[in-house]
């Protein structure tokens, strides 16, 4: 869906219990190394975007992870699993 088609009109849709969990610093683009430097510029502002989508999906809620980028998970397992367990707990 990346690549072929904006989904965000569908959020809205999305029922079950929904977890984001966002890097701080996470600013990955796909394909953004092509993106012209005026439309690079405001692309990757995903604690914007999530902030975001978080209204739009009618159960989410969203975690923040500090000094972390595009793979909390990998970047910082205790605590993607901490909020992880405790989503999946309530």
């Amino acid at each position: 869906m990346t690549y072929q088609q904006p989904v965000r009109h569908e959020y809205h849709l999305i029922a079950p219990p929904t977890l984001l969990i966002v890097g701080a610093e996470d600013h990955v683009v796909p394909l953004g190394q092509y993106a012209k430097p005026e439309d690079a510029a405001r692309l990757g502002d995903f604690l914007e975007l999530s902030a975001q989508a978080v209204r739009d999906i009618p159960t989410a809620s969203r975690v923040v992870v500090p000094e972390c980028g595009h793979i909390p998970h990998l970047e910082a397992p205790e605590r993607f699993l901490t909020e992880l367990h405790s989503f999946l707990a309530g």
